[in-house]
């Protein structure tokens, strides 16, 4: 979603372990159902604890942690190593793959924010009118990286199996609600979820806070480019 943008000029390091990254094109806010017209306004908010199990998680993963975005991520040849971004400490993950992270009640200040209005007319150029309850309202997303005993080696995405539904998590500095013709959010201040749905093409096609179900969590690794 909106720190996922860094992806485009983050060196993206093809590991044995990796599985096939998705598309920076569909890397937008995770999907949603298929109900028709917009959708009921519902808030997404959560209290900022996630507890899940990865599918089929590769052998060599060790550890995850909450990051807010990339560019403290540095990589070469043989890994990335995280130097900054964090938003709370490395999680070992289980035999089974299940872990639990906390997120802060808020960012650290030094972590970047942006307008909503950036997010969605600049970054996801979404075509048609806009109506905010406030333009201004800065937000940002977290996201979930993994590791092995050496590297950080992928994320690990909420989504359905071929990945045109996502769940993402993000922080909104205030309340706020937006609605369009693909977009019915409403934010309360704090985290919330975000559910977006992708065409075949990558093409955002709904942005809503209305919940949906069924979605699992997936390794994606890093690959080059």
């Amino acid at each position: 979603m909106f720190n996922q943008l860094n992806f485009k000029t983050m060196k993206k390091v093809k590991i044995s372990i990796s599985m096939a990254m998705i598309a920076v094109a569909i890397m937008l806010f995770g999907g949603c159902d298929k109900d028709t017209g917009t959708p009921a306004l519902v808030s997404g908010k959560f209290s900022g604890r996630v507890t899940a199990t990865i599918e089929s998680p590769p052998s060599e993963l060790t550890a995850v942690a909450p990051w807010g975005n990339f560019d403290g991520l540095e990589c070469d040849n043989s890994g990335c190593v995280l130097t900054g971004g964090r938003l709370g400490e490395n999680v070992d993950i289980s035999n089974t793959g299940r872990f639990t992270v906390n997120l802060p009640a808020s960012p650290p200040s030094s972590f970047d924010m942006i307008d909503i209005q950036d997010v969605l007319e600049e970054h996801f150029e979404i075509s048609g009118k806009l109506n905010y309850s406030d333009p201004y309202v800065q937000v940002m997303e977290a996201v979930i990286l993994t590791r092995t005993s050496q590297y950080w080696v992928g994320e690990i995405v909420n989504a359905t199996q071929d990945r045109k539904t996502f769940c993402f998590y993000v922080y909104a500095e205030e309340d706020l609600t937006v609605t369009g013709s693909i977009v019915s959010i409403k934010f309360e201040e704090g985290w919330n979820r975000v559910y977006a749905t992708v065409d075949g093409k990558g093409k955002l096609t709904k942005l809503t806070t209305k919940e949906v179900e069924g979605l699992k969590w997936y390794f994606e690794g890093f690959e080059e480019d």
